[in-house]
């Protein structure tokens, strides 16, 4: 059995215990043991202190009050820049081999703490994320949590060399996939089938009007993809969001969950062993009771409860999103992606527990970071397939070497050769079969 680290730290403390267990259990597999106020480790058992009076034979960790703090601070944290960027720098102390709270860091990344501090939205009325010190200061461009992490890890280790080792997990890969247009054409009835080639006709687009013609003769329709999908997407890493509301906004599909052929795919997906979840539509932001409708509808199309969760467009906020998914009784949330160009959302690169800090207590939901999404390629990034492969190896390099898990978003219409996926199918299936092995 390996030997536990002893650690004395201010009592009573929920960020503290919440930083801990994902630091030292989750991140670095070193267990630990939180010691009562007044009671020390046996003689010569690794030890570090926290946020308390040094003690001979302890490491200290350095303490900057973060975690011991019920409110929610107005001002950005201090910080040195560097190739490590390190958050909430102490003064020089001889007994510190850290210069920085290094918990404290983590802490504020993994809470996404700016958000709460001032919130910058953009036409969506989502997180603008470049409006935010943690672009700015290019903290979540790298697994930071992991990186503080391992200098954790490192630094325990080479301090207690003959009692404590890290088992960090291994990299994983999960592909994730949207369905918010499950059929170009198909499936819309005459008057939508119709009417979208009126329209064609006279947008003068003759090109989409042939498309749909020919989808009209040989039923094959170009967002269809999901005999390939199965084809290279193996169930068990594979998870499917669908979003099931009808036209509720602009931004929502034609395609209700009520349809009989997207109630056939969907269970055809489910009975082949994928995982499935809801995309819940643009509007369920601020209305829960939209979000309880349409879990309802999928669930009784699945006839069982569903617990996975990606917003339509990544629209949250904090707290409220997060709550509200967890009363509607969603365990798993896949929200959380840096959009605009890819990266690492609140520093971190594997699931970890969402902790609500307006109440200050960790909570059930787990937070599914994605490092990036086809999209944010093709449209954000504006790049065309060759050097998108290139950006995508970049970020499973990366997180591959922190022991990450790398999940990535796709749409089902990023294989469909058609209109602004034109030519990036190779692309795309190069990035699902690099996840698959």
């Amino acid at each position: 059995m390996a030997t536990p680290l002893y650690v004395s730290a201010p009592p009573g403390t929920p960020r503290v215990s919440y930083t801990l267990d994902l630091v030292l259990s989750d991140l670095l597999g070193m267990p630990y043991q939180l010691l009562s106020p007044g009671d020390h480790p046996p003689e010569g058992a690794p030890w570090m202190v926290y946020g308390v009076p040094p003690q001979p034979g302890a490491f200290t960790l350095p303490w900057g009050g973060l975690l011991g703090e019920t409110h929610i601070r107005q001002d950005p944290p201090a910080y040195w820049p560097g190739n490590l960027v390190k958050l909430f720098p102490q003064p020089p102390d001889t007994r510190c081999i850290v210069d920085f709270d290094l918990l404290s860091g983590v802490f504020y990344l993994v809470t996404d703490y700016e958000k709460y501090q001032v919130q910058h939205l953009d036409a969506h009325e989502r997180y603008d994320l470049k409006a935010y010190p943690s672009d700015e200061w290019h903290l979540d461009h790298v697994p930071l949590v992991h990186r503080y992490a391992q200098l954790l890890g490192e630094v325990l280790v080479s301090r207690f060399p003959q009692q404590l080792e890290m088992r960090p997990p291994a990299f994983s890969a999960e592909i994730t996939i949207d369905v918010d247009f499950p059929w170009k054409y198909r499936h819309k009835g005459p008057a939508g089938w119709g009417g979208g080639l009126l329209r064609d006709m006279v947008r003068l687009k003759p090109g989409v009007a042939l498309e749909r013609l020919q989808t009209l003769l040989t039923r094959r329709d170009p967002h269809d993809t999901f005999a390939l999908l199965q084809e290279v997407c193996p169930p068990e890493r594979t998870r499917f969001f669908f979003l099931v509301s009808g036209r509720k906004t602009p931004y929502d599909s034609r395609f209700p969950w009520t349809k009989a052929p997207y109630q056939k795919l969907i269970r055809q997906l489910g009975a082949a062993g994928y995982g499935l979840g809801i995309h819940p539509s643009y509007s369920t932001m601020t209305d829960p009771g939209q979000l309880a409708r349409e879990l309802s509808g999928l669930s009784s199309v699945l006839d069982q409860a569903v617990r996975h969760s990606r917003q339509h467009f990544l629209r949250y906020r904090l707290p409220e999103t997060p709550r509200q998914l967890l009363e509607a009784g969603i365990r798993d949330d896949y929200s959380w992606c840096r959009y605009h160009e890819g990266g690492f959302p609140a520093g971190m690169a594997r699931p970890f527990h969402w902790f609500d800090l307006r109440r200050n207590r960790v909570t059930t939901l787990k937070i599914h970071p994605a490092q990036l999404m086809d999209r944010s390629l093709q449209a954000y990034l504006g790049l065309e397939p060759e050097p998108a492969l290139e950006r995508f190896r970049q970020l499973l390099d990366c997180t591959r070497t922190v022991g990450g898990t790398f999940s990535m978003i796709f749409h089902n219409d990023s294989l469909s050769e058609s209109g602004e996926w034109r030519g990036w199918r190779p692309a795309i299936l190069a990035m699902m079969e690099a996840l698959s092995v």
